[in-house]
């Protein structure tokens, strides 16, 4: 069952076993002119992939920043951003979850809905 950051012990924090982050922030260190750049992406998510890994610990990420871009209406940058994350699947193994809000799903729904499952190796709806 997922904490909220004051839950989690200050020790796991001080052991990086719980990074909590905001996620504008962490979008602003990557995001060139509104679009994912992917050498930054690269640097800032992959170190701190790293940074959590630590001694062999498993990872599982949350990737509240999509759920950003999405409800903007950025749909492509959130798309570019699924395809970044995904890369770094392939080279890294770590659990990445997220998730959309509906409201930054387009009129043509069907379409904005196939986009996103494209994206991801697993969806689940509520």
């Amino acid at each position: 069952m997922p904490r909220c950051a004051s839950q989690t012990p200050p020790s796991e924090r001080a052991q990086d076993r719980y990074i909590g982050l905001e996620a504008e922030q962490v979008l602003e260190r990557f995001m060139v002119n509104g679009w994912p750049d992917d050498a930054r992406f690269e640097q800032v998510i992959a170190g701190l992939i790293k940074r959590a890994r630590g001694e062999g610990r498993k990872v599982r990420a949350f990737g509240e920043m999509v759920a950003l871009l999405w409800a903007r209406g950025d749909q492509g940058a959130t798309v570019r951003l699924e395809h970044l994350w995904n890369g770094l699947c392939q080279t890294d193994t770590f659990s990445l979850f997220c998730a959309y809000p509906r409201a930054g799903f387009t009129r043509d729904l069907s379409k904005s809905i196939r986009e996103i499952c494209a994206a991801h190796s697993r969806v689940l709806a509520t």
